[in-house]
């Protein structure tokens, strides 16, 4: 998957201000919502190489992402590159400021890529099919001892609660839940139908 995201909009504030405000990451939450937390993980001042590490709330799911500077340029140019790797990345994001009258024209963008999703879901299903593969191996060998006696316990308790007992060969059941006594009455006397 790839994708783009783009925005543009104008700030009643001069162009160094804006640049000085988002250069620096920790700024993000107080204009992003979907930025919980952000943090700078390197030393020094501001620039190439700067990484800021954060937690980023998209579509109900809360995630860790961190995110170094590639482009530095005061005061018109700031890039980025995710270097974590979740199910969607931003491979290149970045702003662009244009001074426009008294303010400042900011365009934001994030080129997207994603990761994993199929693996992701192919994972479970693979051991969803091994463990329905174990189950059927597990009821052929019972058969092949002549009795379900050897299932697990929960499979027991249910063919039990069903029937009355467990099977003890391949012919069927030797006993069955007793009838309830109405109709051990009705059969009795000839009375009505038994169900």
């Amino acid at each position: 998957m790839a994708g783009e995201f783009e925005a543009t909009t104008v700030v009643d504030r001069p162009i160094e201000d804006v640049f000085a405000f988002l250069a620096n990451g920790e700024n993000d939450p107080k204009f992003s919502p979907r930025v919980q937390e952000i943090r700078k993980v390197t030393d020094g001042p501001i620039g190439v190489g700067t990484r800021f590490a954060s937690t980023v709330k998209d579509a109900g799911m809360t995630t860790k992402r961190e995110f170094e500077l590639t482009e530095f340029v005061a005061p018109t140019t700031i890039r980025w590159a995710e270097r974590s790797k979740n199910l969607v990345t931003a491979t290149v994001g970045g702003y662009d400021l244009a001074p426009e009258g008294t303010g400042t024209r900011v365009r934001i963008f994030n080129e997207l890529e994603g990761h994993g999703l199929r693996q992701a879901h192919r994972r479970p299903r693979a051991a969803l099919r091994a463990q329905g593969r174990r189950r059927l191996r597990r009821r052929d060998q019972a058969r092949r001892r002549g009795g379900l006696s050897t299932l697990p316990r929960s499979l027991r308790a249910r063919c039990q609660r069903l029937h009355g007992s467990l099977p003890s060969s391949r012919s069927g059941f030797e006993s069955r839940r007793p009838l309830h006594p109405q109709h051990r009455s009705s059969i009795a006397t000839g009375s009505g139908a038994v169900w």
